[in-house]
């Protein structure tokens, strides 16, 4: 069967104005994505994220995924969102008590913790978000940069996190359009690379 080749630079406007036949190719192509990306893992990786799926989002996003259960709750996980303006990987966490958790390792082991976002920030084209996943809906608490990110920092993001209802961190690299590895299979395994370099930074946060 044939892999991931690459997407074609009128998917990504199809995703906003594009028919539903359209819609079902960037679908079909984003799953053949996945599933490249998770037979360039590494067996160990292979053995951590075994399940991996294709669902719908909202105005026609869609995102794979791949995730593991731990101890009855979702531990870390990554995504991988195709919009109208971009690919982008993403390492997220959800939940306050996971989040707060997270922050409150962060604070401990501070030293540690700017060495993994050094890690993150080799990746390029890189930010961490905060969301708040609320019955109410998804609204964005504030967007970092890397370069800023310090002890003060992480305790203005306790400040807001504890404000929130559900929320969700994300540490995103953004693939933009004009990327021309979008355009050819290397990105699955540019992606696999990825995730197996946020190695670390994922069991630091689990």
């Amino acid at each position: 069967m044939a892999g991931f080749n690459g997407f074609a630079f009128r998917d990504f406007d199809n995703l906003v104005c594009g028919d539903a036949k359209s819609r079902r190719v960037i679908r079909h192509k984003l799953a053949l994505l996945v599933d490249d990306v998770y037979a360039s893992f590494s067996p160990e990786l292979k053995e951590r994220f075994q399940h991996r799926g294709l669902y719908p989002i909202t105005s026609g996003i869609y995102c794979g995924f791949f995730y593991r259960f731990k101890q009855r709750q979702l531990s870390p996980f990554y995504i991988i969102l195709v919009t109208a303006d971009d690919v982008t990987l993403e390492l997220r966490l959800e939940g306050k008590k996971a989040v707060m958790q997270c922050l409150c390792k962060a604070k401990a082991q501070m030293r540690h913790f700017l060495e993994l976002i050094e890690g993150f920030k080799a990746l390029k084209d890189v930010e961490l978000a905060v969301w708040d996943y609320s019955p109410k809906g998804h609204s964005k608490v504030c967007k970092l940069y890397p370069d800023y990110i310090d002890a003060d920092v992480v305790e203005f993001l306790s400040l807001k996190i504890k404000k929130t209802t559900r929320p969700v961190i994300k540490f995103r690299r953004i693939f933009s359009r004009d990327e021309s590895v979008l355009y050819s299979k290397a990105l699955a395994e540019q992606i696999a690379a990825m995730v197996e370099q946020l190695d670390e930074l994922y069991e630091f946060i689990g």
